[in-house]
């Protein structure tokens, strides 16, 4: 054992850790960061509005977490302090995806949300007109996301206009060069035209089986 540290609450969940802090979500709405180097140092703290139950999450150069209340709140990773906070009409139940200067944030109140990560301009936001409840994954050009109503969004990170959907599937998995791979509901897999969301081939799989989301590769990963 490196350290220990007595928190100032109950966690709501697991931390999130930067270079230099770890970040802590207390069920109170509280936030607590804890520099890794320096376990004696005052810990930096802030409280959120609303109550905490989700790990916070490092993405890129900022840290996040999510209020019972709708609200998601950014502080920097490596020199805590709150940036701003967004305000949807929902929980967010999902951590954010990162890509370039953007974050990408999904919520209950069925948007899709693109933010600069660092000022929390709004780029654009989507509506799929049904409850989010995972996060999105975005590759190339392309942000994915899967609605509570089984149908799989392409939406263009730079416009936030909809490419294509593709109805039946809820989870995107992995994209290849020319296909897009989806799941749906139990667990089989689609074969997607990437340009078009049209359906080329199914891949069942067996009972129990389920996919990975894998925004990194193209490779499909099965569990």
């Amino acid at each position: 054992t490196r350290w220990i540290r007595d928190l100032g609450s109950a966690p709501g969940a697991g931390p999130a850790l930067s270079e230099t802090y770890g970040f802590v979500a207390m069920v109170t709405g509280r936030i607590e960061g804890y520099e890794l180097q320096s376990p004696d140092a005052q810990p930096w703290y802030y409280q959120s509005k609303g109550r905490t139950f989700a790990q916070p999450t490092t993405t890129g150069r900022v840290v996040t977490w999510p209020t019972a209340l709708g609200y998601l709140y950014v502080s920097r990773a490596d020199e805590p302090k709150v940036l701003y906070r967004l305000e949807t009409g929902a929980e967010i139940v999902a951590s954010p995806a990162q890509s370039g200067p953007f974050l990408f944030v999904a919520s209950l109140d069925g948007y899709l949300y693109c933010l600069d990560e660092l000022s929390g301009a709004e780029a654009w936001r989507f509506s799929t007109g049904y409850p989010i409840g995972d996060a999105p994954a975005v590759v190339g050009d392309h942000a994915y996301v899967g609605p509570f109503r089984p149908a799989l969004h392409a939406v263009d990170v730079a416009s936030g206009a909809e490419q294509w959907q593709a109805i039946g599937f809820s989870q995107f998995v992995a994209r290849g060069k020319s296909h897009v791979y989806a799941a749906d509901r139990y667990g089989n897999l689609g074969v997607l035209d990437a340009d078009t969301g049209e359906l080329v081939a199914r891949l069942p799989v067996a009972e129990g089986v389920r996919p990975l989301v894998n925004d990194q590769t193209d490779r499909i990963y099965l569990i």
